[in-house]
């Protein structure tokens, strides 16, 4: 089943109402609605000339509140059930400049995702982008309506500021139909029935228990 029921791809939404006049917005705001998207590298396996198509269209994220702390989205769209997947998605610097420094070798990772496995974060540049940091997520849809996973990165360079990253899919159960895949995500196989979350992986670097993460 392809993910066309959803209608147009994810955009970001700006703080002010989306509806509004676009005469009235603000320059910081169309900035802002310029620099929300994420984009991808170039990987391998992956047949440019199907771009134009719907499933094939980068995933975005949709820039869900910035206050002290950024809260960013990415909609996977369909994911089949029993299956494993590597997903790939880049945020450009210019959307979390606030919250870290360029290229900056103090981001890490201040709460690990519990239903995937961040395997790569790296930055790189992109052609007409600039810098991005580019992250890739292993992980496995056992059963459920939807996937949700999250983790929160954060940089010592810049004192108490979070970003904090929500991954959301719809899955399809058995005998629902194969999803077309968005650009960035590629199926690994089949998995068992062990949920991610019961599975060995390396442990987070232990947080002061003094500190919590604002939400």
């Amino acid at each position: 089943m392809a993910a066309s029921s959803k209608g147009e791809e994810l955009k970001v939404i700006p703080r002010e109402e989306s509806g509004s006049d676009k005469r009235g917005q603000s320059t910081a705001e169309k900035r802002a609605a310029r620099n929300s998207r994420v984009h991808f590298g170039d990987f391998e396996d992956t047949d440019t000339s199907l771009l134009a198509t719907y499933e094939n269209k980068p995933l975005l994220v949709e820039s869900v509140r910035e206050e002290v702390h950024k809260t960013l989205s990415v909609y996977l769209g369909f994911l089949q059930e029993a299956h494993r997947y590597d997903v790939r998605f880049g945020i450009p610097f210019e959307e979390i400049k606030l919250y870290c420094n360029a290229r900056d070798e103090k981001l890490a990772v201040l709460e690990e995702p519990s239903n995937s496995r961040l395997t790569k974060m790296v930055w790189e540049n992109q052609d007409n982008v600039g810098k991005i940091l580019l992250l890739s997520l292993e992980l496995e849809v056992t059963d459920g309506i939807t996937f949700e996973d999250k983790l929160t990165l954060h940089s010592e360079s810049v004192l108490n500021r979070y970003i904090h990253i929500n991954v959301v899919a719809q899955v399809l159960g058995k005998g629902q139909g194969t999803p077309a895949l968005k650009y960035g995500i590629k199926c690994l196989g089949h998995c068992g029935s062990t949920s991610p979350a019961d599975s060995p992986k390396e442990a987070a670097p232990p947080m002061d228990q003094s500190e919590e993460i604002p939400s």
